[in-house]
């Protein structure tokens, strides 16, 4: 396990944007920037393009499909390939949380879990949800459900 991978969370775009802690590390998985902040301002922050849904999402593609398509994009990648392109931006940002963001306000149904699944399948290491913890950046969820609830 890497230094960063025990500061690695999750979070939608909404509620990660009106945080005011400067104590986490926004990281953008989405395909697209959020239009409601200025695309000088969404393009300073970090993406892994290796965790973007690109041609996934939209359309009339099943949910289970497009989870299957992803998880084989990620496949793809690799766990490595992944890990190099995380630590990296760690190590820019002096070792802050990583929170990986997407557009999706429910995880269930959204490629930050998918993702979040298949890495600790590959590495035995959780990614929660950040959402429940924002007022206690420190504090570890007892569980993986309860991060996402």
């Amino acid at each position: 396990m890497t230094e960063y991978e025990h500061k690695l969370y999750t979070w939608c775009w909404r509620d990660a944007l009106k945080y005011e802690g400067e104590d986490i590390v926004l990281v953008r998985t989405s395909v697209g920037h959020p239009r409601w902040i200025p695309k000088e301002v969404s393009r300073e922050i970090p993406a892994v393009e290796e965790l973007m849904p690109k041609g996934l999402l939209g359309g009339d593609i099943p949910t289970d499909e497009w989870k299957r398509r992803y998880r084989q994009r990620l496949e793809e990648f690799g766990e490595t390939e992944i890990r190099e392109a995380l630590a990296a931006i760690y190590r820019q940002h002096e070792g802050r949380p990583l929170v990986l963001l997407c557009f999706e306000h429910d995880p269930v149904d959204c490629h930050r879990s998918v993702f979040a699944e298949w890495w600790e399948e590959q590495t035995g290491v959780a990614v929660p949800e950040f959402g429940p913890i924002a007022a206690k950046p420190d504090a570890e969820p007892k569980n993986r459900q309860e991060s996402l609830i």
